[in-house]
């Protein structure tokens, strides 16, 4: 049941001035919002918007100082909000959710796509032009502003998490499976690159026609120079689930993850390096307005900004320096053939127990099974003796339990 559309409620909440800072991250949810988050959108120097799950969207006028709650009038989880100026705006979501507002979102009007496959991205290059893309290879494209749609053909069944359009011709989305498709006519032809991955890419992010940057699980983050038609494969990040990627020019960079994960690169994505980001929640999105400030979402309300750039960062192999959080790595490499690294940090003294499980439950191995000190980890898991398959790896440390899903291919 949809919720009912009251506008004459405003709600504002306050940030306190003592809020605590990480690296130069600042926590701006005082209590606004503990829905997940999961999609930004920025406009001029102070107007920010942010969806998230059952209906949620918020707003500040003041680059977060004050957030407003806003009636979507929908309970669905909403993926994706993109505005184009002050005043119009787009948000979508599940079961085919798609949302337009002409006036900052002080009033959401629910649109009919023709579709009810999750949306996970909609764009738009003007105030008519725009697209959206989902579930089950869904591609559609609208030149009235949303009132109207049209399937467009991808040849691909693989559901499209992100999309990135540069102008009313040129765009790309990225995919499960290491999917990567571009289209120069407007969508008339969508066009498979070759991404030089399998795994599932979420985010896809472009400074201009040629230079732009993929990120997905395991660690995936690929890179481009020419368009897509050639992709590089970046270093140094660790095995880590990547759920957003975005440069403000074309060598500064930031990836977000699982588990607090945060990365930048200052070369362009050909290397990265770890910020020491404390958080236990999944990172969804992060983009930058500025080679300054920017703006961390995720999980149970989740928002950072920074004025500074994120401040200081430490180099990820450095394990002299302590966590400030537990941290469970995605295994490297995975797939993997008789041997792989798994990686944790351990903020404290604690008792820490690291076993190996089948795809049925079973526990068939135990790495780690004492107590150890403050610090990061790695140790080599040799899966000679095991037959190939679906393993999980769980790491319990204290009162804090992680567990990951690791393949095993001989």
């Amino acid at each position: 049941m949809n919720r009912p559309l009251r506008l004459y409620i405003i709600f504002l909440f306050f940030v306190p001035l003592y809020l605590s800072a990480q690296n130069g991250w600042v926590n701006y949810n005082n209590g606004v919002t503990s829905a997940d988050l999961n999609s930004i959108t920025l406009i001029g120097n102070n107007n920010r918007w942010i969806a998230g799950n059952n209906g949620t969207i918020i707003k500040t006028a003041d680059s977060g100082n004050t957030w407003e709650i806003q009636a979507s009038n929908t309970n669905s989880n909403l993926y994706s909000i993109h505005f184009i100026d002050d005043s119009t705006g787009w948000c979508a979501g599940t079961n085919g959710t798609l949302l337009k507002t002409t006036n900052g979102g002080a009033l959401w009007i629910k649109l009919q796509p023709g579709s009810a496959e999750l949306i996970y991205a909609v764009r738009f290059a003007d105030l008519d032009t725009g697209w959206i893309t989902g579930s089950g290879g869904l591609i559609m494209k609208s030149t009235d502003g949303g009132e109207k749609w049209s399937f467009q053909n991808t040849d691909i069944g693989v559901s499209l998490f992100d999309l990135f359009i540069l102008n009313n011709s040129t765009g790309w989305a990225c995919a499960e499976d290491g999917y990567v498709i571009k289209t120069t006519d407007g969508g008339k032809n969508w066009i498979r690159l070759s991404s030089l991955v399998e795994n599932d890419l979420h985010s896809i992010h472009f400074i201009n026609e040629n230079y732009g940057w993929a990120a997905g699980n395991e660690g995936a983050i690929i890179r481009t120079t020419d368009g897509g038609a050639n992709w590089l494969p970046c270093s140094g990040t660790g095995g880590v689930n990547f759920y957003s990627v975005y440069f403000y020019d074309s060598l500064n960079g930031w990836a977000a993850g699982e588990q607090g994960a945060l990365y930048k690169s200052a070369d362009g994505g050909a290397n990265w390096i770890k910020d020491n980001f404390s958080s236990f929640n999944d990172l969804l999105m992060i983009k930058f307005t500025s080679p300054t400030e920017g703006w961390i979402i995720g999980k149970n309300g989740t928002i950072f900004k920074t004025t500074d750039g994120g401040g200081t960062l430490s180099n990820d192999n450095n394990f002299d320096k302590e966590p400030s959080a537990f941290y469970l790595s995605q295994n490297y490499p995975n797939p993997f053939n008789l041997s792989t690294n798994i990686k944790y940090e351990v903020p404290e003294t604690s008792f820490v127990i690291l076993k190996i499980f089948d795809s049925l439950g079973r526990e068939v191995a135990m790495l780690k099974n004492e107590i150890q000190s403050a610090g990061s980890y790695s140790i080599s898991f040799n899966a000679s003796n095991f037959a190939s398959g679906t393993y999980f790896y769980q790491l319990q440390a204290g009162a804090v339990l992680f567990a990951k899903k690791m393949i095993l291919l001989k």
